[in-house]
């Protein structure tokens, strides 16, 4: 009997009390995700973005072209931020492919896009006194095949990937 109690408390320890203080740690957030940013398998949350667009949809094929530019703010200390810059010392070397997701409710069947510049506020940004960063990205967006046009791009998750051009 006693062997079985302390079992049971071990489960308890082990299994439910990290999913509950997990559970805890979110609930207490005090800024809204917008979104995920994701560079080199690093999380970072998205907590507000703006968007302008300009592009080109093709009726018969259905296929849109398009031109972001994107600002993110994202819940990260500037102090951590050269692991998302490191890249434009070897900027001749090195380009970046940013992907985005945009959110389940829509159609889009083809969600790569390129990033061709990608750079950082100057300054320290704060939202609800957490601090964060500003970034700045514009990218080239092809092959974007929606059913009835591509009229905004809204996503929900952004991918950077680092790559060699040579």
């Amino acid at each position: 009997m006693l062997i079985a109690i302390l079992f049971l408390t071990e489960i308890i320890f082990i299994l439910i009390l990290p999913t509950l203080l997990k559970i805890t740690i979110f609930s207490t957030s005090f800024m809204k995700i917008e979104g995920i940013l994701e560079v080199n398998n690093q999380f970072y949350s998205i907590v507000k973005y703006n968007i302008a667009m300009n592009r080109e949809h093709c009726f018969r094929t259905h296929v849109t072209n398009m031109d972001v530019f994107l600002h993110l703010v994202v819940d990260l200390p500037i102090e951590d931020t050269p692991v998302l810059w490191q890249w434009s010392d070897t900027q001749e070397r090195k380009e970046i492919r940013f992907t985005a997701y945009p959110p389940k409710d829509t159609e889009i069947t083809a969600k790569k896009a390129r990033c061709v510049s990608f750079s950082e506020s100057s300054k320290d940004y704060r939202e609800d006194g957490q601090t964060t960063t500003e970034i700045s990205a514009f990218m080239g967006m092809e092959n974007l095949s929606a059913k009835e046009g591509l009229k905004e791009l809204m996503p929900s998750r952004y991918i950077v990937e680092w790559y060699d051009i040579n």
